[in-house]
């Protein structure tokens, strides 16, 4: 959605800022509530299924919101939501804080968990840490980058109105045989994921993640 990522051009504080390559944008998220019905003999593969999800898009996407004042209205019609609020992936965005906030850009100061996975703008620089491939498939991967940026260095600043919306569709293949096995044993990405995080920590001793005072633990 539209709002002030131009502004940040011609504001002296924001565009510096800005210029600062580890600096990390963060975009808050929103969700469309509502689901893709399957068809009553099942749900197809490949392009088919392809053909139901572009049919479920087309029936959300005149509901998104463009505008702040749109979001806002959705919200009061509860067409909308927070994205995932008892997750822990996106509340160190502090959603109170961005409906009053006057400057376009605002630093997050404290995080409240490890799992935080916000969607995010930066420059591709020779320095930016790539994703790790050993994550494959579903789980963990969003929340292994920001964590390497957040120990790389990275200061995250909250844009002001703008916003992103996560619009409904069928669920993931890879996510369902995640949770699945997350059920029964604890899955391969958790356990990478736990190694990953001693090497960071090793590979940047000096960093320490500035925590919320709700901090929430778990990984």
């Amino acid at each position: 959605a539209s709002g002030p990522a131009d502004e940040a051009l011609v504001s002296a504080e924001a565009a510096a800022v800005m210029r600062d390559p580890r600096t990390a944008v963060v975009v808050p998220a929103f969700k469309l509530k509502g689901k893709c019905h399957e068809p009553s003999s099942g749900m197809p593969t490949g392009i088919a299924r392809g053909k139901y999800q572009l049919k479920c898009f087309e029936h959300y996407i005149p509901r998104l919101p463009r505008q702040s004042q749109a979001l806002k209205k959705c919200l009061e019609l509860s067409w909308c939501e927070q994205f995932c609020p008892t997750c822990h992936t996106h509340g160190s965005t502090d959603y109170n804080a961005w409906w009053a906030q006057q400057d376009v850009l605002r630093r997050i100061t404290c995080f409240d968990s490890m799992r935080y996975e916000p969607y995010v703008m930066v420059e591709r620089t020779s320095d930016l840490p790539y994703f790790d491939e050993h994550y494959f498939g579903y789980g963990k991967n969003k929340i292994q980058w920001i964590s390497h940026l957040q120990y790389a260095g990275y200061s995250f600043h909250v844009v002001r109105d703008d916003f992103v919306i996560h619009i409904p569709h069928y669920p993931s293949a890879d996510k369902e045989e995640w949770v699945q096995a997350m059920k029964e044993t604890p899955h391969d990405t958790v356990d990478w994921h736990i190694r990953f995080l001693r090497y960071i920590r090793r590979t940047y001793p000096n960093y320490t993640l500035p925590r919320c005072d709700n901090f929430y633990e778990f990984l």
